[in-house]
């Protein structure tokens, strides 16, 4: 059996032997013609030139004189040389076309070595992250990376230290290269000393030693606190600027305080630590540890109260000063001397001929239907009795006026009130601060809310709608429905047809009331409201619209009772008005200064934009308008909608920007000097 060898020699002798016997049976020239006829010349140009280069594809196949006579088909082209990638190409041989061929060898990476050290000392360092022309390769140290030859540019990163960026030139052909980068420190050396010693301290809240130490804290603005068991904290922030050193002075902690809760009966009580003022009880303060403190409290009206206090570092304790109350005594001579006397807004209580008040400031406010009330501050004295003369002057009855188109408005001229509720209250809402209020002019309010009938002369398409049950759009109930701005446009209107200057302008879409008011028709301010619905004839504030009793007696008014279970989510047990929705305005008695329905029916606009207010007892708000801007205006007045005891007494307050089912309003003016109401 022959050898591999053997065969392709073999082989060979037979390719020659059967030119030879071709070139004998044809002649030379036959040859020539014949291989001009199947053959075509073809060039193969490799750079840089191979050690080897070799084709394969249909035989023969013929080298002549740097190219190739090869008959038509596909060839395979390789090549070889040492440090670049092997060639292999396939070739198409045509009839047609170019026959000349060139190809480049590609170079093998280069093995990359990196290496990263200290530039401090020298020493290795581990971990430098390293990456190539935006790439990452991994961490050092990195061995015999294959990187593509040419010109790569290198970022070396570690936490420690500042990055490194450089342009290298790899050589490739798998040729080994070694590129060593020496890191910069990024951190600068900051030495802490502390009274005491031994503190520690954090950097961005990590531990860097205890005090004194030398720390190495990295470049930035730093957050530095020193501290230790028992004393407060030192805070403060540094620029730390790579290679540089800072000592900071010498830190001395403070020991952490007490804490000391105070407390006073009555509550309220003005404290003082030694001669400082540091608040009202109850209160919780910081005082020096482990040092006799002398607490004291004051109160107007009260004996001070002492007491000497210590308090441990960092520990807290309750300390509670009971103050005897300082009485005085008032003589009380009031005509008529049936009169009813409220003490700083409290319930209303018979005169009697003396009162023993706490010796602090008070108001005292004198009450009887069918007079004016009055009102008097006295300060009692303990241990000497004071009198009090008070009498209280005749108010006329109420007069009217009509418009022309028969809307009926009632003559109120108005005194001083005490507008809101106290915190005993029941009921009460944090909006209803008390204020007291001084009306010095005269005014007419309707005697009931516009009705459907009235609205429907100045807007024809205008609707209140329909409920489940109850007339809403009936002639003869109160107009719902309506804006704030509408309400102000209608009040404008009447105010046209009578000649009476505009007492709201336009402003685009929204209304805005004109300043200084006019005698204009209007909505009645929030202070007008509260008088005509809460003041009676005689002066005598009520805390609902029938009287100072909840619930409600019958035929009080229109409110949620049970036939308006379908429209609310509650209502008055036991109650029942004759009405699911809205009455017939007027269809309850008047209150005694001839108002109907300043409770129940439907809540109303006021004129003023809503606000709240501080308590400030020494302030007397005379003929207020309200706040000069806002969102929303006042709405006041409980509807058939309402039935707790909350939303039915007279100093609840709404608010709204909008319209509502159970919202309406009525009309009031000022009363020129001039005007004489029948």
């Amino acid at each position: 059996r022959s050898s591999g060898i053997g065969r392709r020699r073999s082989r060979s002798l037979g390719r020659w032997l059967g030119w030879a016997a071709l070139v004998v049976t044809v002649g030379v020239g036959g040859v020539i013609a014949w291989v001009a006829l199947a053959f075509e010349r073809v060039e193969i140009d490799v750079a840089p030139a191979p050690d080897r280069l070799s084709l394969a594809g249909p035989a023969p196949r013929l080298a002549v004189a740097g190219s190739w006579l090869l008959r038509r088909g596909d060839y395979t082209v390789r090549a070889h040389l040492e440090g670049y990638h092997e060639l292999e190409e396939v070739i198409p041989v045509r009839s047609e076309g170019d026959h000349r061929f060139e190809f480049g060898l590609r170079p093998l990476p280069g093995l990359v070595t990196v290496v990263a050290s200290s530039g401090v000392d020298g020493a290795e360092l581990e971990g430098a992250a390293v990456s190539i022309d935006g790439h990452s390769i991994g961490r050092t140290p990195l061995r015999d990376v294959e990187i593509e030859a040419g010109t790569r540019v290198v970022q070396v990163t570690h936490d420690r230290y500042q990055a490194e960026e450089v342009e290298i030139g790899v050589r490739g052909l798998h040729v080994r290269e070694r590129f060593e980068f020496a890191l910069q420190p990024d951190w600068g050396e900051v030495t802490v000393e502390s009274t005491p010693r031994g503190a520690q301290v954090l950097v961005d809240g990590v531990p860097g030693g205890a005090t004194p130490c030398t720390i190495e804290v990295l470049s930035g603005t730093r957050s530095i606190e020193v501290g230790a068991p028992g004393y407060e904290p030192w805070r403060g922030r540094m620029e730390i600027v790579a290679g540089e050193a800072v000592t900071l002075d010498a830190i001395t902690l403070s020991r952490v305080e007490g804490r000391l809760v105070v407390e006073t009966d009555p509550p309220g009580a003005l404290i003082l630590v030694g001669e400082e003022y540091v608040g009202a009880a109850p209160l919780e303060i910081g005082v020096a540890p482990d040092e006799e403190i002398l607490l004291r409290a004051a109160k107007d009206g009260y004996r001070p109260a002492q007491e000497a206090v210590r308090v441990g570092s960092g520990s807290e304790r309750r300390v509670r000063l009971e103050l005897a109350p300082e009485l005085g005594v008032v003589l009380l001579s009031v005509r008529p001397p049936d009169a009813l006397v409220r003490v700083d807004g409290g319930d209303a209580m018979p005169v009697g001929s003396e009162i023993e008040l706490l010796a602090v400031e008070h108001t005292l406010e004198f009450t009887r239907d069918g007079f004016e009330p009055a009102s008097r501050t006295i300060r009692p004295r303990p241990g000497v009795a004071q009198r009090l003369v008070v009498e209280l002057e005749r108010i006329p009855a109420p007069r009217t006026h009509v418009t022309s188109d028969g809307y009926r408005l009632v003559r109120i001229d108005g005194g001083e009130f005490t507008m809101g509720a106290s915190r005993r209250e029941r009921g009460r809402r944090s909006n209803e601060t008390l204020r007291k209020i001084v009306l010095g002019r005269p005014f007419l309010i309707g005697e009931r809310e516009v009705t459907n009938a009235e609205f429907l002369r100045f807007d024809p398409e205008h609707r209140s709608g329909a409920g489940d049950q109850g007339e809403f759009d009936a002639p003869d109930r109160p107009v719902v429905g309506v804006s704030w701005d509408e309400a102000a446009r209608y009040c404008n209107g009447l105010s046209a047809r009578e000649g009476a200057p505009a007492a709201y302008a336009e402003e685009g879409d929204a209304m805005r009331a004109v300043v200084p008011p006019t005698t204009g028709y209007r909505l009645p301010t929030e202070a007008e409201w509260a008088w005509v619905a809460r003041v009676d004839a005689g002066g005598v504030t009520r805390l609902y619209p029938w009287g100072d009793q909840y619930p409600p007696p019958e035929g009080a008014g229109n409110f949620a009772d049970k036939s308006a279970a379908s429209l609310v989510s509650g209502w008055l047990e036991g109650y029942d008005d004759g009405f699911a929705g809205p009455a017939p305005v007027g269809s309850f008695k008047p209150n005694a200064l001839g108002a109907h329905d300043m409770g129940g029916n439907v809540s109303e606009w006021c004129h003023d934009y809503y606000s709240t207010y501080p308590y400030n007892p020494s302030r007397s708000w005379v003929d207020p308008m309200g706040p000069e801007s806002g969102q929303h205006h006042v709405v006041r007045g409980s509807s058939w909608r309402h039935f707790s005891m909350t939303t039915l007494r007279c100093s609840y307050r709404d608010y709204s920007d909008e319209s509502r089912d159970d919202l309406g309003f009525r009309v009031c003016r000022y009363l020129e000097e001039e005007e004489s109401p029948e």
